[in-house]
């Protein structure tokens, strides 16, 4: 009997036909369109005013299109978009502030009403132009769709909810993955290179190696995907000497140096708190490590080091530790970050290590 490589074309074939993956399809064709009834590119179009606002956008109820996309246990199973802040999705209404806000700016209704429509035009005429492409066979036809959109201005249309309705609408045509994370992550593991930087377009990848090669549905390569090789990995490497790890794996964590900044907690808790978009709360921490770093008289270049140690790794982050080229230990994140004021590597995160490495092999040789 012939052994088949693990996530070839053939084995997801094989996979699909087991019986726990037989009845996605008949099982997800009626959530697909139960939603393509209530958020059809014809409804949408329909709505004006304020009806406009509390049907597509979150605050005011928990039956918008924004919320649903996000939150809805039935279409969690369908790609996740959580994360970050309410302004991701530009427009909302903050039940803290009593106010309409658009990026991170308080609003009247019905300045609003006119920032949704606009909104809505982006959504709606990336959705028609998908619709009346006709069939799309392969990724040239990926690239002539997307071409059409940056011709319309739509090139914005790479916000993750949209991706996520253009989705729920195209279920055959796009895949339920819809971050860079996850995009190279299945990219990778079907030993496929990125075409493209742009999400838009390595969706369209992704689904072409689902029907051509594989010729099974997109939702239920997403099942075996989730099954067989789960959520993106994160890794994070830490330069430091031998000495230094050593002593850190006794005590089953990693750190990093800059003792002189304080507890990372404290010094920014203010900018943590805002209420602002992501990118400019990553752009405000940044600045102030910089600055607090060249106050010391260390120098702003470990700038990024610290923000990724600090704000980016997540539980689960895979931790290489490294000495030049020579790799000192593999662990996985399994805690929040703390300071020790009694070390002078006094960042930390505990660590749970998997693997320790003769310190004379080096990182080419693993």
């Amino acid at each position: 009997m012939e052994i088949l490589k693990p996530l070839s074309p053939e084995w997801f074939k094989l996979k699909a036909s087991e019986d726990k993956y037989k009845n996605i399809d008949a099982e997800t064709n009626k959530i697909y369109k139960e939603f393509q009834n209530e958020y059809s590119i014809e409804k949408i179009k329909s709505l004006s005013g304020e009806e406009l606002l509390d049907k597509i956008f979150l605050g005011k109820n928990k039956n918008n299109l924004c919320y649903k996309l996000e939150f809805e246990p039935t279409l969690i199973e369908f790609g996740c978009i959580k994360g970050g802040s309410s302004s991701k999705y530009e427009l909302y209404f903050s039940t803290k502030k009593k106010s309409w806000i658009f990026k991170d700016k308080k609003i009247s209704k019905d300045t609003a009403v006119n920032f949704a429509i606009n909104i809505r035009k982006k959504l709606i005429s990336g959705a028609e132009i998908i619709k009346n492409y006709g069939e799309i066979k392969d990724y040239s036809d990926y690239l002539n769709i997307f071409e059409k959109l940056k011709n319309n201005e739509l090139k914005d249309n790479e916000y993750l909810w949209i991706l996520k309705y253009y989705h729920m609408l195209f279920p055959n045509s796009f895949p339920p993955f819809y971050s860079d994370d996850w995009h190279i992550h299945i990219l990778s593991n079907i030993d496929r290179y990125p075409k493209n930087k742009e999400k838009f377009l390595r969706m369209g990848q992704i689904s072409c190696f689902v029907k051509e090669e594989c010729n099974i549905s997109n939702i239920t390569f997403a099942k075996i995907i989730s099954d067989e090789i789960g959520n993106p990995q994160t890794f994070f490497g830490i330069e430091m000497e031998n000495d230094i790890f050593d002593n850190l794996k006794t005590k089953d964590y990693i750190a990093i140096d800059c003792k002189k900044l304080g507890d990372l907690d404290s010094l920014l808790k203010e900018i943590k708190e805002k209420r602002i978009s992501k990118v400019k709360k990553e752009k405000e921490i940044k600045n102030k490590i910089s600055y607090e770093l060249k106050q010391n008289n260390i120098g702003d270049i470990k700038t990024n080091e610290i923000y990724d140690f600090y704000i980016q790794t997540k539980e689960d982050t895979c931790i290489v530790a490294m000495n030049r080229e020579k790799i000192l230990g593999i662990g996985r994140l399994n805690g929040d970050y703390f300071f020790d004021e009694n070390n002078i590597y006094s960042h930390c995160r505990k660590v749970e290590w998997l693997e320790n490495f003769d310190t004379s092999q080096k990182l080419k040789e693993i």
